[in-house]
């Protein structure tokens, strides 16, 4: 088990988990925090977007509950989608004046729902 109480930027930096690292594997060199926090974390952060969007790709009848909601209807695709669902009213007169126009068939597959 490995418990940490510092800065999670910081940990590929302490020698206390360095030292733990090269006894799983000893070939390992831990990355730079820059490498870490950069070019590994954009290229895992872009498998993870491919993976979805080939997922959803595939899928029909999604529902949508998000803030973006035009770009994520524009990228997979109006026509695999049959409802817009909200937590507040508000929110889906918005979504509904938003998509409407654009994507009539979503003008009567808005709906609120509470917690």
């Amino acid at each position: 088990m490995v418990i940490l109480s510092s800065n999670n930027a910081d940990v590929q930096q302490n020698p206390f988990f360095i030292d733990y690292s090269k006894q799983l594997y000893l070939g390992f060199q831990i990355p730079k925090r820059t490498t870490l926090s950069t070019t590994m974390i954009n290229v895992e952060t872009a498998t993870v977007i491919a993976e979805m969007k080939k997922k959803l790709s595939n899928e029909t009848n999604l529902t949508l509950d998000i803030m973006d909601i035009m770009t994520i209807i524009e990228e997979v695709g109006a026509k695999k989608f049959c409802s817009i669902v909200s937590d507040h009213a508000s929110n889906v007169v918005l979504a509904k004046n938003l998509v409407s126009t654009k994507y009539p068939h979503f003008s009567n597959k808005m709906y609120c729902t509470s917690y």
